[in-house]
């Protein structure tokens, strides 16, 4: 009578395969859950009232040719620029109060409008940076 001497071989790597495959399919579980959740989620944002706006905001617009405009009016260079919003902000003394709105076109690099965001800075605005929601130009 032969013995089997044949020791049984531990399979060690088939709880760690399952285990990945678990985690896998949590993950693909979540993410796909998560992409749901969003579509479900409504948030009412709170509305500005009217009286709370800033009475005379100061408005800087670059245009899609690169041409500043101070509250509608055409200006030369930053340089300007700076110089007319210094005497337009010289009696304001809260931040609300130095706010100006800056709009540019989406065709600009930062290089076409960063020398104009530097003159709000150095006059001493504060920058509101104004952008259509809807995408319309």
């Amino acid at each position: 009578m032969k013995l089997n001497l044949r020791r049984a071989t531990l399979l060690r790597d088939s709880s760690l395969v399952s285990m990945g495959d678990i985690a896998f399919q949590l993950i693909v579980f979540f993410m796909v859950t998560t992409t749901f959740m969003r579509d479900s989620t409504q948030v009412d944002l709170p509305r500005l009232p009217l009286s709370d706006k800033t009475e005379s905001p100061i408005s800087v617009a670059i245009d899609a040719g690169g041409k500043l405009h101070l509250d509608g009016q055409p200006v030369d260079t930053s340089g300007s620029l700076e110089g007319q919003l210094r005497t337009l902000l010289a009696g304001r003394s809260s931040a609300e109060e130095r706010q100006v709105r800056f709009r540019c076109a989406a065709s600009l690099t930062q290089k076409d409008y960063r020398s104009a965001m530097e003159a709000i800075s150095n006059a001493g605005g504060v920058i509101a940076v104004m952008h259509d929601p809807e995408g319309t130009p």
